[in-house]
């Protein structure tokens, strides 16, 4: 029954994940959804210690930009933190900043 419970906590914070995020994440989900590319948290259930990671996909879905990953659970500001980044190595994918 834990591991159900578990499970049920993880699907319920990929669904939620950006309402974590600050500064807001809205803006910049939307601009960057307009041009294909859409972010989503990933907690890797399967493994003895959880991980998070953000992860950006194409309109085919295919991954284009992740961030490091976590142990999960995690903080607001490590969520905020891991958001920058896979955002960031996004936008370094679409030559838009230098690389990191």
């Amino acid at each position: 029954m834990d591991d159900f419970r578990i499970i049920n906590n993880f699907m319920e914070f990929e669904r939620t994940w950006y309402t974590h995020v600050t500064p807001d994440p809205i803006p910049e989900i939307e601009t960057l959804a307009q041009r294909g590319y859409v972010p989503d948290a990933y907690v890797s259930s399967h493994l003895e210690a959880p991980l998070l990671t953000i992860i950006y996909r194409d309109h085919y879905g295919s991954m284009v930009s992740t961030s490091d990953s976590y142990t999960y659970p995690v903080t607001d500001a490590v969520i905020s933190q891991l958001f920058a980044q896979a955002t960031r190595r996004l936008r370094v994918h679409l030559g838009e900043y230098r690389h990191e």
